[in-house]
């Protein structure tokens, strides 16, 4: 049997019947969260994924009133390509996320000048990092259906437990990508991972259920060094298993 080095993460999970169903349930959710955060601490912070699904979620989001302008957002992940290029989630959050009501919340962008090397890349991100409170309010991790999560990838996410960021290298793709660490995406008072489709599911619980072996999926790896239970935000997409 596998060397266990750590217990199985403490899962609760939200299911939902459908993707906009899901969305805005969890909308609700984290603005209750940075809600109660700006009363508390006067700040609140919200760490998002890049991707397709978060889409919904973010229009959800940026309708509904709360405190904006002490809400500062910030990404899991940046591919090194420029902010308004399509493929970066700094223009996913501008064009999604921050509109309307969420107009006036901070964004914290990762990635600088793309045309830096990856060494230049990580000491720029770790100081924009380093600007914000920790630990986070509230980390929305997605998943990839290889146990990806952020842009750590099985096998190839590096970060120390010191380390805020890396430079890292897509198995798949031509540009670079920054990602915060699993140590700095676990330090949060709230760590959902959001995604849908059953055979997604199917690798998450998996991977939760060997969390504890000695090299763990990304998406487990973090989940375990979280000291907040991990939240499970699901639903089955149209046509997916009954």
């Amino acid at each position: 049997m596998p060397s266990r080095t750590a217990p199985t993460p403490d899962v609760r999970v939200a299911e939902h019947p459908d993707p906009d169903a899901l969305a805005d349930a969890l909308a609700e959710s984290v603005a209750a969260s940075l809600t109660e955060a700006v009363a508390a601490r006067g700040v609140a912070t919200l760490v998002v994924p890049g991707g397709r699904t978060p889409v919904a979620l973010f229009r959800a989001l940026s309708r509904i009133e709360l405190p904006w302008s002490s809400v500062m957002v910030t990404l899991t992940d940046e591919r090194r390509v420029p902010a308004d290029d399509p493929q970066s989630n700094a223009h996913l959050v501008h064009t999604h996320l921050l509109a309307g009501a969420a107009r006036a919340a901070r964004f914290v962008p990762l990635a600088g000048d793309p045309g830096g090397d990856a060494a230049q890349a990580t000491r720029s991100c770790c100081k924009r990092l380093a600007g914000l409170p920790r630990p986070y309010d509230v980390v929305i991790l997605g998943m990839g259906g290889d146990g990806h999560t952020a842009s750590l990838f099985p096998g190839r996410f590096p970060g120390g437990p010191d380390a805020d960021c890396a430079a890292v290298t897509a198995p798949v793709a031509p540009e670079g990508r920054l990602s915060q660490s699993a140590a700095r995406l676990a330090a949060t008072r709230r760590l959902i991972v959001y995604f849908t489709g059953h055979d997604k599911r199917a690798v998450f619980d998996q991977a939760l259920a060997d969390a504890g072996t000695t090299k763990p999926l990304p998406i487990a790896a973090v989940a375990r060094q979280a000291d907040c239970p991990v939240e499970l935000y699901w639903a089955d997409t149209p046509g997916g298993p009954a």
